[in-house]
């Protein structure tokens, strides 16, 4: 158990890392702004509304990924031992909140290339949600784990 505790921590340092991110975003999405203000972007003859409508959909559509993408990786495979089982646990959490993380990069996208500060805000706080939801839980990794423990202490056997 000490093992999957410490797994645990870690992904949960790296989790609470990608949130710190988004405060990142926030103060140079802020920075741009006031020091080069008005700020309408950078780019001012390309299609940023369909540009808009694309990453708005697929960050609505990136809930979706997520827990599908989580799906596959928690995928148990025949001959699994502990040690995969933890390594397992560790990596669907990191590529999970990454995952989360993407919203709030197309907001700031979109604020680089077409000034477009509400969005990046609208964006950054559906990161924010799925950050929130996605959060690993030791609770659900010792269950996941000890069952999984179980299933190949009897494969052994």
């Amino acid at each position: 158990m000490d093992d999957l505790r410490k797994a645990y921590q870690t992904s949960v340092i790296i989790h609470n890392a990608i949130v710190a991110s988004l405060f990142i975003y926030i103060i140079l999405a802020e920075l741009i702004r006031r020091q080069l203000a008005p700020f309408e972007g950078l780019v001012s003859d390309f299609d940023v509304p369909l540009l808009r409508y694309v990453l708005f959909a697929w960050a609505v559509f990136q809930f979706i990924l997520i827990r599908k993408i989580r799906g596959v990786l928690l995928k148990k495979a025949s001959l699994e031992n502990r040690e995969d089982i933890i390594i397992k646990l560790s990596r669907a959490s990191i590529i999970t909140s990454a995952l989360a993380e993407v919203p709030a990069i197309f907001g700031f996208i979109l604020f680089i290339l077409g000034g477009l500060r509400n969005d990046f805000y609208v964006l950054l706080a559906l990161s924010s949600v799925y950050l929130i939801v996605f959060f690993p839980k030791f609770q659900n990794w010792e269950k996941w784990a000890r069952k999984d423990w179980q299933d190949a202490d009897r494969r052994m056997l």
